[in-house]
């Protein structure tokens, strides 16, 4: 659905039910459910990722989608119409202490200046949880995925995963 185009109201307008409905009730719909696709991996559904190897992330589960934007067991969430979108991703790699975790979103195969997060492996080795949210400016068909990278010296699985990608505003 289309940002609906704000009513300038003027003495005299007719109060039917055109104008409540395009001045009041197309505004208040969009609100409640703007454009948007959330991707998951859940917990217990492993991806196997590469010694040092950016690898995008395999969703498995679509959990919200009122854009038509995912297909299942895919990496892309495909943006239907033009605006900003807020982008949220996240996944647990398994415990291991040693090396760094890297999770980056994408934006029609292009890394999202501000959306890369960077962590050491957690101390003690336990499971490391990495998350990262920014915006983007967006056209109709653009895509969105999210990379990781580990440098744990072998493979490491990365598990309950999500990306989110939910219109904020009009272009």
């Amino acid at each position: 659905m289309a940002i609906p185009t704000p009513r300038t109201w003027v003495d005299r307008d007719p109060l039917n039910t055109t104008t409540l409905n395009t001045g009041v009730r197309d505004g208040i719909t969009f609100a409640q459910g703007p454009p948007g696709a959330v991707a998951t991996r859940p917990g217990g559904s492993t991806q196997s990722i590469p010694n040092n190897t950016v690898t995008a992330v395999t969703f498995t589960v679509e959990t919200f989608d009122n854009m038509a934007g995912f297909a299942a067991t895919s990496s892309t969430i495909t943006v239907s119409e033009a605006g900003v979108y807020a982008v949220t991703a996240g996944g647990a790699f398994a415990a291991n202490a040693t090396g760094l975790r890297v999770i980056a979103i994408q934006q029609n195969g292009v890394d999202v200046p501000g959306g890369l997060q960077e962590a050491n492996a957690p101390a003690g080795g336990g499971i490391g949880y990495i998350n990262v949210s920014q915006h983007i400016l967006a056209s109709a068909g653009d895509t969105v995925i999210v990379n990781v990278l580990q440098t744990s010296g072998g493979a490491l699985n990365i598990d309950a995963c999500r990306l989110s990608v939910v219109r904020a505003t009009g272009s």
